[in-house]
This record gives C-alpha cells, sequence and structure tokens, in this order.
C-alpha cells in the first residue's frame, strides 16, 4: 500500500502558507509535508495543523533563502552556530507537531573551500546534531539534488547521498529520495528504490519534464510505484510537484476518496 502526503509548500501557493493546510484537507488528504516556514508564525502553523487533524511526515529545517538558490548550509564553517540552531529550532517544532522526519540540505558548493573540507563540516553538524534528534525519535533525511535545478550542490547523486550515510553509520540518518531529482541525474529510480528502500526515509515525487503531477512528463510511474510498493518502504511518498494546472485538477491521478492511502493498481494513471 502506498502512503501519500501533500506538499504545502509547493501547491496553494497562491494563498496565506497557513490556509493551505485546509486545502490539503479539503482535498482528501491527512498528511502533509512542507519547506521550513521561514518567516511564517509558527504558533499558527502548529495550530492550523493540529486543529485540523493533520499528520506531518516530513518537514525541512532551514535551507537559506531557497528564492535566491541557496540550499542549505551545513557546509558553511561560517555558519555553523547558525545551523545548529536552526537544528535545535526545526527539532522543536518537530516534536509540536508529531514529526519524526526532518530533511537537511547539505549545501552548495562554497567555492574557495576544499569539497572535502565542506563534507567534514556536514559531517561534524550531523554528529553534533544526531543526538539531539535521537532524543526526540527524529531522523535526519540527507538529500541528493539534481545539478540542472541547483547546478553546485554537493550531493547531485544517489551514490552521494549514500556515501554520507556510510560515513555517518547512524540509524538516526537516512536517504530523502527525490525521483524527480534523480531522473535527471541518472535514471534508473525503480531499481535504485528496490535495492536502497531500507535506507530511504522518505520519498517524494514530481514527473519530468517541468516538475508536474505523475501523468504530464516521461516518468514511467506503473513501474515507480510497483516498486515502492513491493520494495517493504513503509514510509510516505510525498507529492512535491508544481501543479501544472490547479492542485485540485492535479490529482485526478489518485482516485477520489482514496488520496491518502491507496494501492499502486489503484491509480489513474497509463
Amino acid at each position: 500500500m502506498l502512503h501519500f502526503a501533500v506538499n504545502v509548500s509547493m501547491l496553494w501557493r497562491d494563498i496565506p502558507f497557513v490556509e493551505r493546510f485546509q486545502q490539503a484537507k479539503d482535498a482528501g488528504f491527512d498528511t502533509v509535508e512542507f519547506l521550513w516556514p521561514r518567516g511564517e508564525n509558527l504558533d499558527e502553523v502548529v495550530s492550523a495543523i493540529k486543529g485540523l487533524g493533520l499528520r506531518v511526515a516530513l518537514h525541512n529545517m532551514d535551507s537559506g533563502d531557497m528564492p535566491k538558490g541557496e540550499r542549505g548550509y551545513a557546509n558553511d564553517p561560517a555558519r555553523k552556530a547558525e545551523w545548529r540552531e536552526m537544528l535545535q529550532a526545526a527539532v522543536e517544532f518537530s516534536r509540536r507537531v508529531d514529526c519524526t522526519r526532518i530533511n537537511c540540505l547539505a549545501g552548495n558548493d562554497l567555492g574557495a573551500l576544499p569539497r572535502e573540507a565542506q563534507f567534514n563540516v556536514v559531517d561534524e553538524n550531523y554528529r553534533w546534531a544526531l543526538p539531539i534528534a535521537a532524543a526526540s525519535g527524529i531522523t535526519l533525511c540527507v538529500e541528493p539534488l539534481n545539478t540542472f535545478d541547483t547546478p553546485r550542490y554537493l550531493w547531485p547523486r544517489t551514490a552521494d547521498g549514500l556515501a554520507f550515510l556510510q560515513r555517518i553509520a547512524s540509524p538516526w540518518a537516512r536517504l530523502q529520495y527525490d525521483v524527480y531529482h534523480m531522473q535527471r541525474m541518472e535514471g534508473r529510480m525503480a531499481e535504485t528504490i528496490r535495492q536502497h528502500a531500507p535506507l530511504m526515509a522518505h520519498i517524494q515525487i514530481a514527473d519530468d519534464p517541468g516538475r508536474h503531477e505523475p501523468g504530464t512528463g516521461q516518468i514511467g510511474w506503473r513501474e515507480v510505484f510497483g516498486a515502492i510498493e513491493q520494495s517493504g518502504y513503509h514510509g510516505y511518498v510525498g507529492l512535491e510537484y508544481l501543479a501544472r494546472a490547479t492542485p485540485e485538477e492535479s490529482f485526478r491521478w489518485l482516485p477520489a476518496g482514496r488520496r491518502s492511502e491507496c494501492a499502486a493498481a489503484e491509480l489513474n494513471l497509463p
């Protein structure tokens, strides 16, 4: 069985963030995910989530100014204190909304600092953070991002994320696998899911090209969803896509009344 979480940072972007949770509920979802709600009143966000009885599958910690191209700063020695402060804020927020997955983007290549030195900073930050997260039952996620959309990102391939997990060697650090990003970088998503599902804490999806909903691009979703279902993966599948038209129209591939949980065979896909 597949379990879905709708991403309220990517969808309903024309309305205030805190109001998107009601939209998710009205659309038939009981679980959400989102980027760090930078600039939002966190008390209001918590109140909206709890008031609607929603679950939070995953959220990001602060990743810097994402509209300007930042993708985390765990690799920046000059921002180590800031990163650790924001990690603690993310853990506290997760505890308030009963979330057990935090995505921590590594950062863009700083250029002036050797890459191995940057990896060492990420390593130091994670080793500091993991006991704090684990004490609250929270897993920290490592996410590779494609270099077409994020040209300087430190971890552009699945192998990069897996190498860091091997280096850290903690059960509280796991892979966040984004089908869209890895389609752009390497393909073979179904094969990768079947092989590495035990190391995946969260999966996200969008079609390619366009980063729209499944069925709008070239990805073979029957194979991908079948691999997820057959792999033994028990986490959520996050709908981290941009609706080609409206969010409501973008959900047509999900059966009405089954948008939180359904079998791969039930999906309205070719």
